[in-house]
């Protein structure tokens, strides 16, 4: 939130991008640091005025985690311990790339799967169904109000 401090300080606006780790080869830890990022995007989201700011999320890739199965009040990481237990005592050169759990899958790679976009606030309408990676940029340059064609003429 320091950043926030710093940037709200500006008459002109403010761009800030935030980058958060999301790779994870340890299903509750993936898990926690999603439920980390949600808190913090609330702390943003109550913090600044959405008739004026816009907020996007996005991601520069992704990643293989997979959740597959699952009932309603049963444990969806079912068979994790034993994994865990399993990991701590692989030999220290043992390679896994794959957790496979009953309900989870995690896939400790990039995958080539679209990536969601969502925004909230000003502009958010044009972030909506698929569209291709560059379309954010023209969303960006709108929400700051200039024209794309604008920075390359100026």
């Amino acid at each position: 939130m320091q950043a926030l401090d710093i940037l709200e300080k500006s008459p002109r606006g403010y761009f800030l991008v935030v980058e958060w780790d999301a790779h994870i080869d340890d299903p509750i830890e993936g898990l926690q640091n999603l439920i980390s990022f949600d808190k913090f995007i609330a702390e943003v989201q109550a913090r600044v005025d959405l008739k004026d700011i816009l907020l996007l999320f996005t991601a520069d890739h992704s990643f293989g985690f997979q959740i597959d199965g699952g009932t309603r009040g049963k444990d969806i990481m079912e068979g994790y311990d034993i994994w865990k237990t399993a990991k701590n005592n692989a030999p220290a050169d043992a390679e896994e790339t794959t957790v496979r759990l009953k309900n989870v899958l995690v896939n400790e790679s990039h995958t080539a799967e679209e990536v969601p976009a969502s925004a909230i606030g000003a502009g958010a309408e044009r972030v909506r169904g698929y569209f291709p990676n560059t379309h954010l940029f023209h969303v960006m340059m709108s929400a700051l109000g200039w024209r794309p064609d604008q920075i390359l003429t100026e």
